[in-house]
């Protein structure tokens, strides 16, 4: 199983956004999508769950035209978490699991939540996961931080079992230090899953299986971390200024 895309072309109005690309993600596969803002990384995840629909092109969702497949089918195979997601007024399980239900999902629900610190405070909640947020909806509600709430959408997007991918556009932006790192590790943990991972910060990056470097809507390069900072100069420079922040002296040499 895996996302393909074939001459995939998309524009907004008369600005081509997207130029051509031809690409296969495979199942179990970590992509990290790398380059300057305003490239077009954020445009290909919408085509690729299809939120957008291509100017030219197409995108196959095994091997299927994802035109072609009913949007409910899409949804059951790809998991999606946008910089702007949003957190409904529902209950916390509600969120969690967009009222799927199942051992599996209960399972996956109780585990996820305690892997990014939030257990042992819904525990701690008269009603559990079933405890309301937003006092305008319930009596029995509680007020979650905005790093609490990024957790929820981050549980949410791993907890669905039988979801082939997960496409993050940056997922990390109210995040802390540690649970970044509780993050990265269920990146790795996901085997059978494709992962597509936009991020500033490129902590995860040398561990992706393949890196996508665009510039101006099209695929510059591509490859591992450690040939892209042999082959290419641009992921090379933007690289080095992460490392350079982030990871002290040695810059692009220091190891994470």
């Amino acid at each position: 199983r895996e996302i393909a895309v074939e001459n995939l072309g998309f524009c907004y109005g008369e600005k081509a956004v997207l130029k051509g690309l031809s690409l296969r993600f495979q199942r179990g596969g970590k992509y990290a999508l790398t380059g300057p803002s305003g490239c077009g990384k954020s445009t290909l995840l919408k085509l690729l769950c299809g939120v957008y629909e291509p100017t030219s092109g197409q995108v196959l969702l095994n091997g299927r035209d994802i035109r072609e497949l009913r949007r409910e089918d899409v949804r059951r195979l790809v998991s999606v978490l946008f910089q702007d997601y949003y957190i409904f007024p529902f209950t916390i399980r509600e969120n969690v699991t967009a009222f799927a239900q199942g051992a599996e999902m209960e399972r996956k629900m109780e585990q996820l939540a305690g892997r990014f610190g939030l257990q042992d405070k819904i525990k701690k909640l008269k009603k559990g996961f079933d405890t309301g947020i937003r006092a305008e909806y319930y009596d029995d509600y509680t007020d979650l931080s905005g790093g609490e709430l990024q957790k929820l959408a981050i549980i949410r997007a791993f907890c669905r079992p039988g979801v082939d991918a997960v496409l993050l556009d940056e997922p990390l932006n109210n995040i802390d230090i540690a649970t970044e790192d509780v993050f990265y590790e269920s990146l790795t943990q996901a085997n059978d899953k494709t992962i597509v991972l936009i991020s500033h910060s490129l902590k995860y990056v040398p561990n992706a299986h393949k890196i996508l470097y665009v510039e101006d809507g099209s695929i510059v390069a591509e490859g591992r971390h450690d040939e892209l900072l042999k082959e290419n100069r641009k992921y090379h420079d933007l690289y080095q200024k992460y490392a350079e922040k982030y990871l002290g002296e040695g810059g692009a040499n220091a190891s994470i």
